[in-house]
């Protein structure tokens, strides 16, 4: 019997676990899809009960899957960064999970940013100032929702929340905390400066800890539907992020991961911490000398699901009977045009944007459009826009940690061979794909191996991951896109103002 890994990944639309063996391999994997709420305009929250289930439902499904439970060594977490839940004093629930997607504290971001105050925060815990931080949410609760504010007796993340129902404690890995925005990068602690600015007790927070923690044992109450053996560890892991990082091999000098999801995001690893001058990309330590530096943008997946059903309503529901996802449907009406869509630009800022602009009021725009131009024309240009608003990222970060040479990128559109060409052709870089997409689930699983002492160094799980996919930049398409990225930033920049 072969040993297995799982790593789970609590992302902000699905759960996945995904059990792998000793040579890397994706072996049983299960994923749970749940909702987004977004009733108004800057709400944007989950249900943490909904979240809880599906972790617990995706590990079942995975046990049941492998049926030997002793086959499975440990367990290790991923999550997606920056939700906040307020609990009471007996830890019950005060409030849904407000995801990383909610804008409601975007005027308090922009008064830190406007003060100077943000850029000092910033500078002592490597995390922008912008909405999506629980930092400006908690700011935010106080002055908007005071009621709830003074009931709560503990801040925490979904993260926290699923082990703290799963293992009774209230721990934090560096990364989940640095996403707060009150973490000190340099103690990798609570910043005591930035929690006496915000109101909040120390022991509001959870305890912080480094991503190998394995204090964790599974409450009795779990036994009947996950009946680990009482030797399989228990990981806490890191963030969704960091973890692609590792789950792609991009941790070397002069390579970036570039992940497009639901949102999307590049981020390169040093050795230390690095940060921009303008606050305008994050510095999260994955542990004391692995540090990921980069920019996560709102706009990814989601927005070619919007561009299916509001550009070619009629077109997309014949997709959704051939069970035809908005990745490949996009894709294939956008081939039909040629690099550039003839002169259309469009800027993806249909929920604002983190980096590189971090202005939670921007909004998209469509430019160049003449009356020959059809639909076909609009979905190519909301490819290459999102693809340009991940390449002034990629500038940011490269100006900070020295050239790029090399793309390893995940996601569900690395899934379409259209779109990891044009990623190489905008991007002017070799592009590879690993052979498994849950990255952040193998990163996890990477963290597991160090945990448990099956690898001494993070760089030992490089030949457990597989490249299936390599595209090299087309020159032609590449000075085609070149033009086209000028305008795109031209008209970024006139805009600026008006947003």
């Amino acid at each position: 019997m072969e040993a297995l890994f799982i790593g789970t990944d609590i992302g902000t639309t699905s759960t996945k676990s995904v059990a792998f063996n000793k040579r890397g391999e994706a072996v049983y994997e299960s994923a749970v899809e749940y909702e987004l709420h977004t009733p108004y305009a800057h709400i944007a929250e989950q249900d943490p009960d909904e979240v809880l289930e599906a972790v617990i439902q995706t590990l079942e499904d995975v046990i049941i899957k492998v049926k030997d439970v002793s086959q499975i060594k440990f367990v290790s977490f991923s999550s997606a960064m920056h939700s906040l839940i307020c609990l009471d004093e007996k830890n019950e629930r005060l409030t849904e999970s407000i995801t990383w997607a909610d804008t409601r504290s975007y005027q308090i971001a922009e008064r830190l940013r406007e003060s100077g105050e943000g850029l000092e925060i910033y500078e002592r815990t490597g995390t922008p100032i912008h909405p999506m931080t629980p930092l400006t949410k908690i700011m935010w609760m106080e002055e908007e929702s005071t009621e709830t504010f003074h009931q709560t007796a503990r801040f925490i993340s979904i993260k926290e929340y699923v082990l703290y129902h799963l293992f009774g404690k209230f721990v934090v890995d560096y990364s989940i905390a640095a996403a707060y925005g009150c973490l000190n990068m340099h103690t990798l602690d609570w910043d005591e400066s930035i929690l006496q600015k915000l109101a909040v007790d120390k022991n509001t927070l959870s305890e912080v800890v480094a991503p190998t923690y394995k204090d964790l044992r599974l409450l009795a109450c779990w036994q009947e539907r996950l009946p680990f053996l009482e030797t399989t560890d228990f990981v806490i892991g890191s963030s969704d992020g960091v973890l692609a990082n590792i789950g792609m091999d991009a941790m070397k000098k002069g390579t970036v991961a570039v992940t497009i999801g639901t949102s999307g995001a590049a981020r390169i690893v040093h050795s230390e911490p690095l940060l921009d001058k303008k606050g305008r990309t994050f510095c999260y330590p994955l542990l004391k000398n692995h540090w990921t530096i980069g920019g996560p943008v709102n706009n990814g997946g989601v927005i070619l699901k919007w561009a299916k059903n509001e550009l070619a309503q009629s077109e997309s529901k014949k997709a959704a009977l051939n069970k035809e996802d908005a990745y490949t449907y996009v894709t294939r009406i956008a081939q039909s045009v040629s690099p550039g869509a003839d002169g259309v630009v469009f800027h993806p800022y249909l929920l604002g944007e983190r980096a590189p602009i971090w202005n939670a009021e921007a909004t998209g725009s469509f430019f160049g459009l003449r009356m020959h131009h059809k639909k076909a024309h609009l979905l190519r240009a909301v490819m290459e826009g999102i693809l340009f608003n991940l390449y002034e990222v990629l500038e940011l970060i490269e100006a900070q940690g020295g050239e790029i040479k090399r793309v390893y990128s995940s996601g569900g559109f690395a899934r379409s061979e259209t779109w990891r060409q044009m990623m190489a052709d905008v991007f002017h870089l070799q592009v590879s794909i690993p052979k498994s997409y849950e990255s952040s689930c193998f990163g996890a699983v990477a963290i597991g191996l160090l945990s448990t002492e099956r690898i001494d160094h993070l760089d030992e799980v490089s030949p457990m991951i597989h490249h299936t996919n390599e595209h090299i930049s087309n020159e032609e398409n590449h000075l085609i896109y070149k033009e086209t990225f000028k305008t795109y930033k031209k008209i970024r920049e006139a805009m600026e103002h008006i947003y």
